[in-house]
Formats: C-alpha cells, structure tokens, sequence
C-alpha cells in the first residue's frame, strides 16, 4: 500500500504516536541518506517488508511522517553512507538497525554472521564487507501508543523550596541570588553558601519532628551532614516504619561508624505518630543522598577511569582492564537470578562527553596498536613541557584522547578552542579530586596542566605535526 510520506519534525527523536500516524525521527550525523523499514511480522521471512526513503533532515535528524500508521507498526532502518573502517563508518543498507530510540522490541535476536558489517573469517577480518541481508535475523522496533489514563491524577509540582535540585548551572542559579554574598556570586563557593541552608533545612526538620532536642541541634547538625557524605549506596528504597531488619542494622551501622548518637533515635521503633515522624525525615534524607553519591563518586571516577570501552572479537580484549570476560558473565548470571526484574546498568551513566567525541574515541580502540605508539611518542616529545609530575601520567593521557576528541576538524571554525579546553581541564582536575578538588582547588597544578595542553597546541612544535597527521586518520 502506497503512503503519502510528509516531512515531520525532527523531535521527539524516535516514533511518536499523534493518533492519525507517527513521526519518525532518527540521528546520525554521516548517513546519506537514511531508509525507514514498515515490517510486519518480527519473524516470518516471506513477508516482505516496506522501504520509505527518508530524506528530509534538520540538525543532523532525517525525519518522516507517515500519516495512518499504527501502534504495533514493526520497523526498522537501512542507514546509507560511508563504508569505511578505518575512519569509523560502517554504514551498510544490506543491514537493518534498530531503532535506537525504541520504546518496545519485538523479537529476539537471532544469532547469524548477517548480523556483522564485515565477513567473520575474512582475511582483513574487520575491514572487510558484508553483503548479506540481516533483516530476518535482527529484532524490530514497535511504535507504541504512550497515551495512559491519568484519572484526574496530576504531577505533584512542588514549590522550589521543597524541590531537591540534581544538577544546575553554578553561574545562572547564584548570580542574582539576594541571600548569596555578592562577592561570590556565581561561583562554586556560592553553591557551598546556599547547600549550607538545605543542611540547616533538614537539622530543623529533624527538631520539628520532635526526634531530637534543639539544644543539641549542632551535634544533629554534624550528624545528618555525616550520615549523607558517608553514605555507602546511591540511598535506600524502605518506605514504611519500622526499617527492614537488614536496612535498620545497615543504618545503624553507618550511624555508629562515626560515633554521632544524635540520630541513633532513627533506628528505634515507636507507636504509629513516631513512626510517621521518623519515615518522613528519612525520606527526606534519601532525596539527597543520591545527588551526593552522583557528585562524589559517579562523576569523578568518569573523569579518573578515562579507559576505552569498545571490544569485539578482532579488537581489543575486555579482560585487559577490570574484570575477566567469565567472571563478567557469571555475575550477571547470578544477577539475573537473584534480581529477575533489574536491568544490567553497567554503561548507561551519562558520559560527559558529546556524541561526536565519542565516536571518535570509539575509533581510537580499533587504531590501538598506534594510538598505543604515537601516545608513548608524545610523552617523550612533551616531557618538556612538564612541570615537575605535572601533569601526571593518567591526567597526560586524557589531554590527548580530549585534543583528539575534541579538536575541530579541517575547515571548522576554532575560534576560542584554548580557553574551552582550558575551562573543561579545570572542571575535570577537580571532578577527578585526585590532585585538585572544588572545594581545596590546587591552582599550581592546574596552572601546570593549563600550560601543558597550551604547549601541545604549539604548531611549531613536533607534536603538532605529529597529531594533525594522526587527526586526519
């Protein structure tokens, strides 16, 4: 059946439902152009499926609109463009994708060498092309209906001032804020300033609640701060009082681990008022001990493991950092027994680095053996540049995989790339908290760092030649 295929919009990425058809949206910055695929059926072979050229494309999104398609339309896509390896491009239309913004799978995959862009057992193994059709092996994508029956149900929208903020832009929250000291508005510090009062916050919640005496309202104080920086997970889940057994000893455990009785009272039982008190504010906790973790831990360690990712059986091996492949596999075995409903999270955090970064540095894990090479080059051609063991060996490394990442390529504009890579080393020092930190910064350091990634950007020194010639591949 012939369609009449209208231009879309290029948001929301994916296939959104409007009740007449969907709009089908799909990123890719290099395709030429992009194929959608109306299949209908995930598993029988014969039926043939539906190919609409797609061909209008906004920011680097091909979008569609097909006006009479239905939820539990199965599709897929046929992505055309380059097909070169060696720079990263394996587009191939003999090859269906899935949909990377689906909202339901159908199917399970079935296992075929047409699953692969090159030829498994080639000679020039990944380098080679795989002209096989991988459509009846690869599960479809669904479009599904998101609409739901709120019954008069409506989102809480609480008041800022009962809102707990995850993440925001230090400058644009503190800048015109009256209760923040004008001299340091905008700053780190301010943040620091105005986080005091979210403490003092829950100290007088605590004392509100009547589970703790407000003449030992520092000693609660120091408590509270203690129990959320020491806090050993994301937060806990409990939502009735009395605790759980195992959650009640864990917490008590945390409280004695510093010696700050004040708040031994949250892990005693009382009658039913007591207990809402209690649950209340430990609720109230929980929402804060999880944006802490974020910070302190999840953040810094993105910016201290800076390791590539991208394995496969002609690449390198996973077992060369962290865990061996079997032990890898045995624990998400006994996960999957023990926690049947959980989703294996290992790569899912947010990256801190863009998607065009990524596929570059993507690249570097199938250049290894010279990425190893010309890197050790480099720390000789830059020892001068030195100051000291500044930067260190881990902190030299990331400069090089950012510049790579990062610098723009032939015939893009690079006004202000010093001070952008400048401002990100600074934020990354400090997120690493291994030689510098937000709140102790260690400006002689960062300094050092600052005018190592300036030097490398020297064109008349060696490393430049060497890195635009390593930047072209």
């Amino acid at each position: 059946m012939s369609r009449t295929i209208y231009p879309g919009t290029p948001y929301s990425l994916g296939a959104t439902w409007d009740g007449e058809g969907v709009n089908f949206a799909l990123f890719s910055d290099s395709a030429t152009p992009a194929e959608l695929c109306l299949f209908d059926s995930a598993t029988d072979n014969k039926v043939p499926e539906r190919r609409i050229q797609v061909t209008e494309r906004t920011h680097q999104i091909w979008h569609c609109y097909l006006h009479g398609v239905m939820p539990g339309q199965l599709y897929g896509y046929r992505v055309r463009g380059p097909y070169e390896p060696q720079n990263g491009h394996r587009f191939s239309a003999n090859k269906v994708v899935i949909a990377p913004y689906a909202k339901a799978i159908s199917g399970v995959i079935n296992w075929h060498d047409s699953l692969f862009a090159y030829q498994l057992g080639n000679q020039q193994e990944d380098l080679s092309f795989s002209e096989t059709d991988s459509a009846p092996y690869i599960p479809k994508a669904v479009v599904v209906d998101c609409a739901f029956d709120w019954e008069g149900d409506k989102p809480p929208r609480p008041p800022y001032h009962q809102s707990v903020i995850y993440e925001t832009h230090v400058k644009g929250f503190t800048q015109q804020h009256p209760d923040i000291p004008e001299e340091i508005r905008g700053t780190y510090a301010a943040i620091g300033h105005h986080m005091n009062g979210e403490l003092e916050n829950l100290t007088n919640y605590f004392i509100e609640l009547g589970l703790g005496d407000a003449g030992n309202k520092d000693v609660i104080k120091s408590g509270i701060a203690q129990l959320l920086v020491t806090f050993p997970v994301y937060r806990f889940y409990d939502n009735s009082w009395p605790l759980a057994d195992n959650e009640k000893q864990q917490l008590r455990a945390i409280l004695q681990k510093f010696g700050n009785d004040a708040l031994l009272t949250l892990t005693k039982d009382g009658d039913r008022r007591y207990n809402q008190r209690a649950l209340s504010f430990y609720q109230r906790c929980m929402q804060f001990s999880g944006p802490l973790m974020a910070k302190s831990v999840e953040d810094t360690l993105m910016y201290i493991y800076n390791r590539f990712i991208d394995h496969n059986e002609v690449g390198d091996s996973p077992d060369m950092f962290g865990l061996p492949v079997n032990e890898f596999h045995q624990l998400m075995l006994k996960r999957q027994q023990e926690w049947p409903l959980a989703l294996n999270g290992t790569a899912t955090h947010n990256t801190k680095r863009g998607e065009g970064v990524r596929a570059r540095l993507n690249v570097l894990s199938n250049l290894s053996a010279e990425w190893i090479e010309r890197v050790k080059d480099w720390q000789v051609m830059n020892a001068d540049l030195k100051a000291g063991n500044a930067p260190a060996n881990n902190d030299e490394y990331f400069i090089y995989q950012t510049i790579v990442g990062v610098y723009p390529m032939p015939r893009d504009n690079t006004d202000g790339f010093e001070s952008r890579l400048t401002n990100y080393l600074e934020k990354t020092l400090r997120e690493a908290k291994r030689h510098s930190n937000w709140a102790k910064p260690n400006e002689e350091y960062e300094n050092a760092v600052k005018h190592f990634a300036m030097g490398l950007l020297n064109s008349s020194r060696p490393f430049w030649k060497s890195f635009v010639n390593f930047h072209k591949k």
